[in-house]
């Protein structure tokens, strides 16, 4: 079966990954979360956005509903309260 890229996924190839990792690295965006990394952060917020979700418990249903082409987008699976976590202590400069 070959392999085929979901929209999501050609949304997010310009975003240059070597830099993001640079930024985080640059402000400790990922000190307190060692379970949900920077990149998962973004690559849900970017989702809750396009997909319009009015909550935190909607973006994350949003997501598990699409669980397979999580791997080729190179994002775990989000868990509510560690979202809840990331937008709290994440610095926003990352």
């Amino acid at each position: 079966m070959p392999f085929n890229r979901s929209v999501f996924a050609h949304l997010l190839k310009p975003l240059s990954r070597r830099r993001f990792a640079a930024s985080v690295a640059r402000h400790d965006g990922d000190a307190y979360d060692k379970n949900f990394s920077s990149w998962d952060h973004l690559v849900a917020l970017i989702f809750g956005q396009l997909s319009g979700a009015g909550s935190l418990r909607g973006l994350a249903a949003g997501w598990a509903a699409n669980g397979h082409h999580h791997y080729h987008l190179g994002a775990g699976r989000i868990v509510r309260r560690a979202l809840s976590d990331a937008n709290r202590r994440r610095p926003v400069a990352v």
